[in-house]
This record gives C-alpha cells, structure tokens and sequence, in this order.
C-alpha cells in the first residue's frame, strides 16, 4: 500500500507542480516605458482589469501550396494578399500583460506576417526580453534568416538549452536578452519543429522564419506545452486564408472565422504543411488503465524518491527575476509547496 501511494504521488507531481504555476500570474513585475513599435505601458491598465500573464496573436500567410504529391510550394510574398490589422485585437488581450504591449509588422506592407505581444516582466524584466522577438541568424555563410516570435509562459531549462546548443550543435549566435523564451527561437533555428519537445516549462508560442533577402516565409511553427497550462487557439482568416493564433478566444474575434477556431490540444505542434501534431504521449497522460504502481515487475519510488522529484520540480519553478508569492489555501498541496521553499536553516 505504501508503494502504491507514493507512486501514484509520484505521478500527480506534474499536476501539483503545475499549480504553482501561480508565479506566472502573481510575480510582482516591473513595469516601464519606453521606445516601442505599438507600445502600452502599464499606466494604461487599471488594477481592477489586470490578469498577469503574457498573451500572444499572430497571423501568418497561408504561403505554403499543396501540390498533387503531397508536397508543398512557398508562394512568393508579392502573390499574397494583405493581411488584416491585429493592433485593436492585441489591445483586447492586453489585460494579460501588464507592462506593456507591442505589435510588428512584416516589412512587405502587412502580407507575411503580423504579431502581437503584451508581457508580463518575470525573466529578464527590461525591454530586451520585449516581444515579438525579430532574431537575424546568419544559417549561411553570405546571408541571414530572420526568426519572428511570439511566446507566452517560462521556459525552465532554457540555459541548459542554449548551452547544448553550442556544445552538441556549434551554435555561434548570441543571445540577445536574459528572457527565457527567447531560446525557443535559437532552438527552432537548429531543430526547427522538433524544438518543442525538448523544452521543459509551460509554453505556447508561434515563431516565423523568414529569408531576408526575398522576405518569403520559409516555415512556420506554432506549439503548445505538453500538459496544456499554456492556452493556444488557431483559426483561419476568412478573407485571406491566413492563419490565425490567440491566447484568449476574444483576441480572435474579427480575424477568424468562428467555425474554424480550434483550440491547439496539449502536447502538440503545428505546421502549415503537417498540421497538427502530437509530440508529447506518454503513457500516463493517454491512457486511463495506467497504473504501474500494480505492476510487479515496476520498481516503485521510495520516499526519499518522492522527496526530490518533487522538490526538483518546486525549485526550477522558482526561476524569476523580480520577486514572486503564492497563495495557501490551508490543504496539503500549497502547506508541501511553501515547507519546500522555507530556508534550510
């Protein structure tokens, strides 16, 4: 009985750790004004509307053509329609980020590609961790591709991250920021899609490359964080045939066409050519029959075990460079949590 409790503890830990995702949205951040490319500052929010977290839109080009075969043609930029605007629809979601919010442009009048950004400071709190991030990565020896990128929640191992992609990869481009999400860009840089199953954190981001000499979308790629604590929604411009992403339904509205709208499940990806994709399906997330802890054959946790899986799990949560706090609710799940980041001493 012992060793069928703390595995089926050990099992809840993604869900309980998950809760104390509360960082997110009760991090007391640092709010500032400053040069900008659609900017709000936190002046413009009443604290009686705020919901802390960062939020993202973007509507990207359906470049991409399926021919006969089941492969795909990029459609230059020049054939493709303009985009609609996305700055009223970036203001209807700018409850979620309280230090402020920017939009960008594509620079070929509006027809690749448009993002939206309202942040919420935690990693990296000055205005080089601003988004959409725009990231010039010279992949070739005479010539540079752009990665466009909007990202919403903490990426816990992005150091580690970006340190294996210089060890394992040779990858030579600096950082620009401290900002945790920025990484995803470099990733995506190196692994393109493949990137998002080796993030650990909560996410939900689309990122953009684009060839600076022609300015064509090269790929796109929109994903979601293996448990779903990130929300991410996709929809389809009726007018253009772009596609459309959302944190919240409402930044949607006007843009997509209600019946398209979906929302992007847990532990997926997307691309324009695959659609979506499952990159996360572990055992214990699809199947309701699992149960290990009834398997003779599995070694089961010890306490100990437990112990430090789950403070691992509290720790790399605690990542923030402005201070943060959390709520007790008087149960076991928060009394555990705030036992764990009381001082040793």
């Amino acid at each position: 009985m012992k060793f069928v409790a703390n595995t089926k503890a050990l099992l809840s830990l993604g869900a309980a750790a998950s809760s104390i995702g509360f960082v997110d949205a009760f991090s007391s951040s640092t709010s500032s004004v400053g040069s900008f490319r659609h900017r709000a500052s936190a002046a413009s929010y009443s604290s009686s509307t705020r919901r802390e977290m960062c939020g993202l839109i973007a509507v990207v080009a359906d470049a991409f053509e399926k021919n006969d075969d089941g492969s795909t043609t990029r459609i230059s930029v020049e054939d493709l329609p303009v985009l609609p605007d996305i700055v009223e629809n970036t203001k209807r979601i700018r409850h979620r980020g309280p230090d402020g919010w920017e939009t960008l442009d594509c620079s070929d009048g509006g027809k690749s590609f448009r993002m939206g950004h309202t942040r919420l400071a935690i990693v990296d709190p000055s205005h080089a961790g601003d988004q959409p991030f725009s990231l010039k990565f010279k992949l070739k020896k005479d010539s540079t591709t752009s990665f466009h990128l909007v990202a919403n929640g903490e990426i816990y191992n992005h150091a580690d991250l970006y340190s294996k992609l210089q060890s394992d990869d040779s990858w030579e481009e600096d950082r620009i920021s401290g900002s945790d999400c920025e990484v995803i860009a470099h990733a995506y840089a190196v692994h393109g899609p493949e990137c998002a199953a080796m993030l650990d954190g909560m996410f939900a981001f689309v990122v953009v490359e684009q060839d600076d000499e022609t300015g064509d979308v090269k790929s796109v790629c929109a994903a979601r964080d293996p448990v779903g604590i990130k929300p991410l929604y996709l929809g389809r411009n009726k007018e253009s045939g772009a596609y459309v992403f959302a944190s919240e339904l409402k930044g949607l509205v006007g843009l997509a066409d209600p019946a398209s709208v979906v929302a992007v499940p847990p532990g997926h990806r997307w691309t324009p050519e695959g659609g979506l994709y499952c990159y996360h399906n572990p055992d214990w997330l699809r199947k309701d029959d699992y149960a290990p802890w009834s398997d003779p054959d599995v070694v089961q946790p010890t306490d100990a075990d437990i112990q430090t899986a789950f403070t691992k799990a509290i720790e790399k949560r605690m990542m923030a460079d402005v201070t943060y706090g959390f709520f007790l609710s008087g149960a076991i799940d928060s009394a555990v949590v705030a036992h764990d980041l009381l001082p040793s001493t």
